[in-house]
């Protein structure tokens, strides 16, 4: 939390929101309202976010485009991902295996990833599926962009990273952290370091 690398990108993100040039938001239904109402020129989201800004606000086609996320330069460029997939099977099911059996089809089956993705927006995480000609083709909301290869691209440069039990404690103060600094005028760099610190000596690591 407090290389200089992270302490360099909190102190971008409280530039924008001491500009003035970012939004507040309380809760999903405000955040989807951005789009309706267009009170935002930019959103750094994640590649679902497509799919909220076609069902909420169809009139507003022809108004998006898609850019690479800013980074911070380094030695190496990654990308990010915000959010992931999970699936539970009930432990009390009649007929585990058949269901797991069904996970696996309706995860892995291309046919069946590009159709959720054409008719629902939901995009997939099984690469091959990127191999269906869903993905060559250019969407006429984002200005006939090529969208998919951006995305494509930059899901390749999305390191691993581990979750622990820990995540969404950690998930939490961070928040905090990022609040402190944005919203009460907190030292980015003395902010950082209490939240590094905090966290070593929560769970220790």
């Amino acid at each position: 939390m407090n290389s200089e690398q992270s302490i360099k990108a909190m102190e971008i993100a409280k530039q924008i929101y001491d500009a003035g040039i970012a939004q507040d938001f309380n809760g999903w239904d405000e955040y989807e309202g951005t789009v309706v109402n267009e009170s935002v020129a930019t959103i750094p989201e994640a590649v679902w976010m497509i799919g909220t800004i076609k069902d909420k606000a169809p009139d507003t086609a022809g108004k998006w485009g898609v850019i690479d996320l800013p980074k911070i330069e380094g030695e190496e460029t990654f990308s990010s991902a915000n959010g992931g997939g999970v699936l539970s099977i009930n432990a009390k099911t009649a007929h585990p295996e058949l269901t797991k059996e069904f996970v696996k089809f309706a995860m892995t089956d291309v046919s069946l990833q590009a159709e959720g993705f054409e008719n629902y927006g939901l995009y997939p995480s099984y690469i091959p599926s990127y191999e269906d000609e869903i993905f060559d083709q250019r969407d006429e909301f984002f200005g006939e962009d090529d969208i998919y290869s951006i995305f494509i691209e930059n899901g390749k440069k999305i390191p691993e990273f581990v979750m622990s039990e820990h995540n969404a404690e950690a998930n939490d103060l961070i928040g905090v952290a990022v609040s402190k600094i944005l919203l009460n005028g907190a030292d980015v760099t003395q902010t950082m370091n209490e939240l590094q610190n905090e966290l070593e000596t929560k769970f220790g690591k």
